[in-house]
């Protein structure tokens, strides 16, 4: 088999792989795919090439689902972004996207200092969530892990990152294409919501 098409097949079943599981673990899916396939580890896909398969996999398979997917986590962070008022709060990852998964979840990123702060929010509100931490790269090199406290909105998973406020000025990369991740304020998610264009990075 050539190896234009050993990659093919790979990025195609991790696609699969990640809409089924609904994890973001583009590693564990290229070995899951080639072990699935039975084909050399030295034909992996990049990521880039597994996100083009995986918005190719939802496009044929899904189509239907995701105007009303998108829909449903855009209203939620909007929602919780409402919650958060008087901190800096920016919106990530599929909220952004063109294509959700079934399992997708609103990811925020919150900037306040100390992040207990958060917490005393989510407490005063009355919210049930879960702490934990989430490893984060810059392009400068530097690798934190934030905290990250998780909890449910209506059956709609969310998960808020806290950083620094000096991390406003720098995001950290994504993990597809290595470069910063696109994050947009709470006035540019209400207009993302009114016109379903394209949103702007903050």
């Amino acid at each position: 088999m050539k190896p234009e098409h050993a990659r093919q097949l790979l990025a195609q079943e991790a696609a699969r792989i990640l809409a089924e599981e609904g994890r973001r673990d583009f590693l564990a899916a290229k070995h899951k795919a080639a072990t699935r396939l039975g084909l050399a580890l030295k034909h992996l896909p990049t990521n880039r090439e597994i996100e083009a398969a995986l918005v190719a996999h939802q496009r044929l398979f899904e189509a239907p689902a995701q105007p009303a997917r998108l829909a449903r986590l855009r209203q939620t962070a909007l929602e919780v972004m409402g919650w958060l008022e008087g901190m800096e709060t920016r919106a990530a990852g599929a909220v952004l996207g063109e294509i959700a998964t079934a399992h997708a979840s609103v990811q925020l990123h919150v900037f306040v200092e100390p992040p207990e702060r958060l917490v005393f929010r989510l407490t005063d509100l009355g919210v049930d969530y879960e702490e934990n931490t989430r490893r984060y790269t810059w392009r400068s090199g530097r690798v934190r892990d934030v905290p990250m406290f998780a909890f449910s909105v209506d059956g709609q998973v969310v998960e808020t990152a806290v950083f620094g406020l000096n991390d406003l000025r720098e995001a950290p990369m994504d993990a597809v294409d290595g470069l910063p991740m696109r994050r947009i304020n709470k006035a540019s998610l209400e207009n993302l919501i009114e016109t379903s264009g394209s949103p702007v990075p903050i």
